[in-house]
């Protein structure tokens, strides 16, 4: 009966273990992506603001002609 115990106990622990890695992996991929994807969306947004900066200049252009 004891080794039935352990090995649900081993069992416990491994399904644990597993978990807290798996977790951690996670919590790993999600920083790196933050780190990435942040200046791909800072990038993103300049040349959004560059896009729209020279609409409006154009606009304006055009209008005082």
């Amino acid at each position: 009966m004891k080794t039935k115990n352990n090995e649900n106990g081993y069992q416990a622990v491994a399904e644990l273990a597993y978990v807290e890695e798996c977790s951690q992996n996670y919590r790993q991929a999600h920083e790196l992506w933050t780190k990435a994807s942040s200046p791909a969306l800072h990038e993103i947004n300049q040349v959004w603001a560059d896009a729209r900066s020279e609409h409006c200049c154009m606009r304006v252009v055009a209008g005082s002609r």
